[in-house]
């Protein structure tokens, strides 16, 4: 709604003068009536409300104008890019290396009252930076305010130091306040006052002095040909002494044991080549220095030697980490343990390998790492709420090897399922079943499931049932578990404190007795033969007491088919009687002085296997050679 609305005007007369005007305000219910009769009061007086009330409504704006308050206008920046250090420095070789001497000679503090020629400056100053500058340029600030850790003079930045035969002078800049632009980076009056002696004293390089003539004379990129072709033929030069001190080496561990080859004779031929590459890279950096590359050239030179360099040491380093891994998983099963997290750890190692690798190499090409290291921990923050399963599986893996659950080739029952470790991951289990299938499990999952290592295991618990049938006299059953009992504490291989074999039940087809026996073995195979000898031994003993042993009672017989031998039960009750007599009787339980007797007197393996005749052989040979 409009707040001012002129909705009426009276007719005009025959002269033309307007007789009244009628205005009506919409405001709070209030209407106002002014009524005029000269035409330019009336005028007048619609100009006033018109301009007074414009405001109000929206949509329209007053037609004064304030005029806005004015700007402070910034410093010009320097056409030259004087602002930091490193432009100085930088701009400087450019223009210095073009033969634009006018210009470079811009970015000296020269006095003007000094009578030096400012471009000869600029050319002896270039001269000595290319020859004499001990500095990396690619570590001066690139900050207007220049360094902020150097204690100095906050307006003056020390490059590096030019090292000139047995003197040295500093490299420093000045910052110089300018009229209407901002403060810029210039050489130091100071630096500049050493420089015309410094040239003196340094002379041309050294390589120049075996150059031939023509080498010297002609240039390419505003460099003698004869430096480029050094520059070549050093690389050769060295890729050669860094692959003869590899051979060298290699040739020398040979030597020191000609018959058998050494774990670290293995370990130096994985990290032979990687590390020939870092020699010669080293080397050659060495010899470029010596050949006098103009610094420019110099630093993107040696920023790509940097780059090649960190390549090779990451190799070296991954190399070494295999070389590791290959030596402990030959080791042997002693050391499962350590293979696991061998394996695990080379895992993470290499990943944070590469991304210090790639973090190196993108500070190398000017990239500011800082604020990418920063941006990890949000980036980190993005990763752990998107992949919550893979850092559970991470996380996972590192805890089962932490608390040594399985090793390498252990035996282990996973849901259910009965299978040897192959291989600890980052993420993943990876398991052959007994079947010889390849199965993996995530490992967040095995820290929710139950794992049973059975190859960690110290003994085996051989459990079982026997029944004997009713057919059995009462004294034979006597006879059978007492012998048995004899033979449990007898044998070198059952653990006698917890060996049982009793009569627990009566059931509808015979006497129900239990084996209870530890087997004093960690081998599955061996633990099999040993069960295996308790069972024959226990046949012995029931087809010796005459017993029978139970017929399943699915089976329905009419007749006995096989009959008690009279003679063996009769034996049986006598010695039974016997027990009795002498005070023998080895029910509940054997006494004490009878188990001492018995411990370890049943040897295994049996007399007369093959095993009992190689330990025989053995025990011969050990005689005769003492």
């Amino acid at each position: 709604m409009r707040l001012i609305d002129i909705y009426k005007y009276s007719s005009r007369s025959q002269n033309g003068e307007l007789r009244s005007v009628e205005i009506a305000r919409r405001n709070g219910g209030i209407q106002m009536k002014f009524i005029y009769k000269p035409t330019w009061l009336s005028a007048a007086l619609l100009l006033f409300f018109s301009a007074t009330c414009t405001p109000q409504i929206p949509g329209l704006r007053s037609t004064s104008t304030t005029p806005p308050p004015t700007q402070p206008s910034l410093p010009a920046a320097d056409t030259l890019h004087r602002e930091t250090p490193r432009g100085t420095v930088l701009n400087f070789l450019k223009y210095a290396h073009r033969g634009d001497y006018a210009t470079a000679a811009r970015y000296l503090q020269v006095s003007p009252k000094s009578t030096a020629d400012p471009q000869a400056l600029a050319r002896q100053l270039l001269t000595l930076m290319d020859t004499s500058l001990h500095a990396s340029i690619s570590l001066v600030s690139d900050s207007p305010e220049g360094s902020l850790d150097d204690l100095s003079d906050p307006n003056t930045e020390v490059i590096g130091q030019f090292v000139v035969k047995d003197r040295v002078e500093s490299f420093a800049l000045s910052r110089v306040p300018q009229k209407g632009s901002t403060p810029v980076w210039l050489v130091s009056k100071a630096t500049l006052d050493d420089v015309p002696h410094l040239f003196e004293l340094a002379g041309a390089p050294a390589i120049d002095q075996y150059l031939p003539d023509l080498l010297s004379e002609y240039l390419f990129l505003g460099v003698p040909i004869g430096r480029w072709l050094a520059i070549l033929l050093s690389i050769a030069v060295c890729l050669s002494i860094g692959w003869g001190v590899v051979r060298l080496t290699n040739l020398a561990l040979k030597y020191r044991h000609p018959e058998t080859i050494p774990p670290h004779l293995h370990y130096w031929r994985v990290v032979r080549k990687p590390a020939a590459l870092v020699i010669a890279i080293v080397l050659h950096a060495i010899c470029v220095y010596w050949i006098g590359l103009p610094i420019l050239y110099r630093m993107y030179y040696f920023r790509t030697l940097e780059i090649l360099l960190t390549i090779c040491v990451a190799w070296l380093i991954g190399a070494m980490l295999d070389a590791n891994k290959q030596r402990i998983l030959a080791s042997g099963r002693e050391k499962r343990e350590a293979i696991s997290l061998v394996q695990l750890l080379s895992g993470i190692g290499k990943a944070a390998l590469i991304i210090i690798a790639s973090l190196t190499i993108l500070g190398v090409l000017g990239f500011d790492t800082k604020t990418m290291v920063a941006g990890l921990g949000i980036g980190g923050l993005a990763l752990a709420l998107g992949a919550q399963k893979t850092l559970e599986n991470l996380i996972s893996g590192i805890t089962l090897v932490a608390d040594d659950v399985f090793a390498i080739g252990d035996e282990c029952v996973i849901d259910g399922r009965n299978v040897t470790v192959q291989e600890i991951g980052l993420r993943s289990l990876i398991v052959r079943a007994r079947e010889g299938t390849q199965m993996s499990f995530p490992n967040g999952m095995l820290a929710q499931v139950g794992i049973e290592n059975v190859s960690r295991r110290n003994r085996f618990l051989l459990w079982t049932t026997l029944v004997i049938s009713y057919e059995t006299s009462l004294t034979q059953v006597h006879c059978v578990i007492a012998r048995a009992r004899e033979m449990l504490y007898s044998h070198c291989r059952i653990e006698q404190e917890s060996a049982r074999f009793r009569l627990t039940s009566m059931t509808s087809v015979g006497y129900e007795v239990e084996l209870f026996a530890f087997v004093q073995s960690t081998n599955g195979a061996e633990m099999a033969a040993i069960r295996e000898d308790v069972f024959f031994r226990i046949a012995d003993i029931a087809e010796a007491e005459g017993a029978v042993w139970a017929i399943p009672s699915q089976l329905t017989f009419l007749s006995r088919k096989q009959q008690v031998d009279a003679k063996k039960e009769a034996d049986a009750e006598h010695t039974v009687q016997v027990w009795k007599g002498e005070n023998e009787n080895p029910f509940p339980d054997v006494s004490a002085q009878r188990l001492a007797q018995l411990r370890g007197t049943i040897a295994y393996p049996a007399q007369g296997s093959r095993e009992d005749t190689e330990q025989e052989q053995v025990k011969v040979q050990a005689q005769q050679a003492s």
